[in-house]
């Protein structure tokens, strides 16, 4: 195991640059979608014969939160998608103990879990959710293959149990996200900095914008 921890060590040296994308994705296993969305961690090839995580992309819209992932061995079911919410590594679970990330919610391929100080499941879940009502994320294909794509709700709340009932995954726009498997010798991304993103405004909004406030100093003159 120690000689594991210093090989992902050396891997995960880098953070990924903070990045926003605002682009719905349909979750069809078409991953056409991505083409125009910019690669945010392009991991190498460092776990071969299992589950060796490849290039990632992140986007939302108003509604999810859409990852994508490639697998340099067509190897993917226990990939685990976990997410720092609050951005603070002394909070949340440390995965390996590398000290990148304290992560509170998770997704092992679709299935989610909820993570804290010290434990790596605490069996609270989340509340709701749009797909199945347990937090789950919409994943496609399911199964190993060299690309997945999924969408995990944006609505999503912690059942927080004893110290924080009912509090929102993303309540803040900014948080950081970390891909991992702990199988073969163990593969985890770069921590990947995310900020929720907004709709560019189109040229005719602009234009609008731009109308009223003609029309405006006009007035004041």
């Amino acid at each position: 195991m120690r000689c594991v921890l210093a090989a992902l060590l050396g891997a995960v040296a880098m953070t990924a640059p903070a990045s926003a994308y605002y682009k719905y994705i349909s979750i069809d296993g078409d991953f056409s979608d991505w083409a125009d969305v910019p690669v945010i961690d392009a991991d190498p090839q460092d776990n071969v014969g299992s589950v060796d995580i490849g290039d990632i992309k992140v986007a939302n819209d108003d509604n999810y939160l859409y990852i994508y992932y490639s697998s340099y061995d067509s190897l993917a079911l226990s990939t685990f998608v976990t997410i720092d919410y609050d951005s603070n590594p002394a909070t949340g679970y440390d995965v390996f103990g590398l000290g990148l990330v304290g992560v509170e919610a998770g997704w092992q391929n679709d299935f989610p879990f909820q993570l804290q100080t010290g434990v790596f499941n605490n069996g609270l879940g989340f509340a709701a959710g749009d797909f199945f009502g347990i937090g789950a994320a919409l994943l496609a294909p399911y199964g190993d293959f060299p690309e997945h794509e999924l969408a995990i709700p944006l609505g999503l709340h912690f059942n927080f149990g004893g110290f924080v009932p009912d509090a929102p995954v993303f309540d803040d726009a900014d948080f950081d996200l970390l891909l991992w498997t702990d199988a073969g010798a163990g593969d985890v991304s770069s921590k990947i900095s995310y900020t929720l993103s907004t709709p560019e405004p189109t040229s005719a909004t602009i234009a609008l914008v731009g109308l009223f406030a003609a029309a405006a100093r006009r007035r004041v003159g």
